[in-house]
């Protein structure tokens, strides 16, 4: 499923292309639910900010976040398209503030970002080998990722499942596969 912020925000009767403020990030939240609600198990989720050219944290925390950690999303998967610069920025700085306080959470982009990755967040640096190497081959059995990390097996299934809480991986027939 991809989700037009833009136009998600102008029916919630929000300008952009600045999108600001705890009020409109709940605005949109609202609105971007009403679209939420017949979600398939493991389904993606690509939330497009075409034409939003800036997010602040206020709007990060009432829209994005919320989407990320409310219970009724667990079993979703959310990617992001088209984010400027700015946005990315601003995303990955409430991301690595969030994680601090409150535990873990990260999201995949997808086009390659201004820090050389395809995820925001804070992850180990077997993590983003992951990404990396998953973004590239799209989908690998545990030997092929512990062969490619030069791990155990133990710390490699262990990394995983990591990533697949923070669901930026999945896991499907004894594959895993990125977003």
């Amino acid at each position: 499923m991809i989700l037009n912020i833009s136009k998600i925000a102008k029916s919630a009767g929000v300008k952009t292309p600045d999108l600001i403020t705890r009020p409109i990030g709940r605005k949109v939240y609202e609105a971007t639910e009403k679209k939420l609600l017949n979600l398939s198990d493991n389904e993606v989720i690509i939330l497009d900010f075409e034409r939003v050219e800036v997010i602040d944290s206020s709007f990060i925390d009432e829209f994005l976040v919320k989407l990320m950690v409310e219970p009724q999303y667990g079993n979703v998967f959310l990617k992001l398209r088209n984010i400027s610069p700015t946005i990315e920025i601003n995303i990955e700085s409430v991301l690595q503030a969030y994680s601090r306080y409150n535990g873990r959470i990260a999201i995949t982009k997808e086009d390659f970002g201004s820090k050389q990755k395809y995820y925001l967040g804070t992850l180990s640096h077997h993590e983003g080998d992951i990404m990396d190497y998953m973004r590239t081959n799209k989908s690998a059995t545990l030997d092929e990722i512990s062969n490619f990390l030069g791990i155990s097996e133990d710390k490699t299934v262990k990394t995983l499942n990591e990533l697949v809480d923070l669901k930026l991986i999945r896991i499907y027939d004894n594959r895993y596969t990125c977003i």
